[in-house]
């Protein structure tokens, strides 16, 4: 993955797993692919405002997470394995996270923050971070 397709990509899973599914309680019934996202001028991706918009269920929220797998596997050579190391952890997260789970706060922060997803510099960023409020929660 390039950079630029790592930050689609989180931008994607923000657009859909966190905006829509936990704040706006809403889906795509899966009926979106590639073509369908937009990157707007302010860098924010969104889905085409002509696929339709339902609300939530398990259901539609399983079919986004699998076209969120095949819109992700596109960005990979799976045959080659030429992809990150922990790649394969996130697709194995969209074909088989449980419908209880893909609701939590929680799972969806650890999805869209994916160590797949991070350059060097953000992981190394995450990491001081918790070492310094390991180290020094207070201050």
């Amino acid at each position: 993955l390039t950079y630029l397709s790592q930050h689609i990509l989180h931008c994607l899973l923000v657009c859909v797993c966190n905006d829509g599914h936990l704040y706006r309680s809403s889906c795509w019934n899966g009926c979106f692919t590639l073509s369908d996202v937009l990157i707007l001028l302010d860098g924010h991706v969104r889905i085409n405002p002509s696929i339709i918009k339902e609300g939530y269920t398990p259901a539609r929220g399983e079919a986004n997470y699998l076209s969120l797998y095949d819109i992700v596997i596109t960005f990979v050579d799976v045959a080659a394995s030429r992809y990150p190391v922990h790649l394969q952890h996130l697709l194995y997260l969209l074909r088989n996270a449980d419908n209880q789970l893909r609701v939590k706060p929680e799972f969806v922060i650890f999805l869209i923050n994916h160590s797949c997803l991070l350059t060097y510099a953000e992981k190394r960023k995450l990491y001081d971070v918790v070492d310094k409020f390991f180290w020094n929660p207070t201050g």
